[in-house]
């Protein structure tokens, strides 16, 4: 996939962490996409992580999501609305806390592993904390991680 073809498809939108709390973040700007609310739990220990399909990846954290009745996006299809992924960690792209693959309600209102939608995220943040994270949506580009992830971190180091 090319660099050109990458920032073609790629939409992202900020959101910074609700004062207060550890897990909830609220919509600043972006893509009308992802929930205005979504939730980050940040994985403690990585000895209890599971490994990805692809490579050592691990888990570092877990993203969820609900639309309110009064958002629109194309990824808001059925009932409850719903969102999931974990989110593995890459370590040659650790400025990046990782990428995950966007689960949604299906028309029983679950989410398993017929509900993936194909569609990349990539969390980033500029800080450990992680009060303001930047989430980059690829729209079937789940296949095309190792591409996307180096064409950001080359933008990244180029800023």
């Amino acid at each position: 996939m090319t660099d050109q073809n990458i920032e073609a498809i790629k939409q992202s939108t900020t959101y910074r962490r609700k004062d207060g709390t550890e897990t909830s973040y609220y919509k600043v700007s972006g893509a009308e996409l992802l929930p205005e609310r979504i939730t980050i739990i940040k994985l403690i220990s990585n000895n209890t992580c599971h490994i990805s399909r692809l490579s050592d990846h691990k888990i570092t954290c877990h993203l969820w999501g609900k639309f309110k009745k009064n958002e629109v996006s194309i990824l808001k299809l059925h009932h409850p609305y719903h969102l999931r992924t974990n989110i593995w960690k890459i370590d040659s792209y650790s400025s990046f806390i990782g990428y995950g693959i966007l689960g949604l309600s299906n028309e029983s209102g679950k989410i398993d592993r017929n509900s993936v939608t194909g569609d990349l995220i990539v969390l980033h943040s500029e800080t450990t904390d992680w009060h303001f994270i930047t989430i980059h949506y690829f729209s079937g580009s789940a296949m095309n991680v190792l591409d996307i992830m180096e064409h950001l971190f080359k933008s990244e180091t180029l800023i």
